[in-house]
């Protein structure tokens, strides 16, 4: 559950209408969100959402499929990179960001886009450096998000 002020939603693009995306518009706005502002956290609860096949109307055998497709739409955004840099201030998110550059450059791969993975290979590389030695960084890049 999200609570964002409204010029972020518009300025993000809002809800993706591509049915691609159907099941992971949360996700796919919140990429885009992050990338052209701040997201605070609070380990408060102040919702619950349940979350499972039965009674939902979500189409469980393509949703991964539609957060890969999203998170590649994200990643391709003019700035990701660098906003990614300057935002993962921590060896685990480093290791998070080059995860996700480095998830899409196989899903690139596997769908014949050469130029494009090898792009994305060499930016997860670019957010590593260093942090390569850390183990918060490796911590980062072995988590899956649930």
């Amino acid at each position: 559950m999200s609570l964002l002020k409204t010029n972020f939603f518009y300025e993000a693009g809002g809800y993706d209408p591509i049915h691609i995306v159907t099941g992971v518009e949360d996700r796919d706005l919140g990429r885009r969100i992050a990338l052209i502002g701040n997201v605070a956290y609070t380990p408060s609860v102040v919702a619950q959402v349940r979350v499972g096949e039965v009674g939902s109307s979500t189409n469980w055998k393509v949703i991964a499929e539609g957060d890969r497709w999203g998170r590649d739409k994200a990643l391709q955004i003019p700035n990701a990179l660098n906003r990614m840099r300057t935002s993962a201030n921590t060896s685990y998110w480093r290791g998070r960001g080059s995860r996700a550059y480095f998830a899409s450059t196989v899903w690139n791969l596997k769908r014949g886009n050469l130029l494009v993975s090898v792009e994305r290979l060499f930016a997860g590389f670019s957010l590593t450096g260093s942090n390569i030695f850390s183990a918060d960084y490796w911590r980062g890049l072995r988590t899956k998000i649930k």
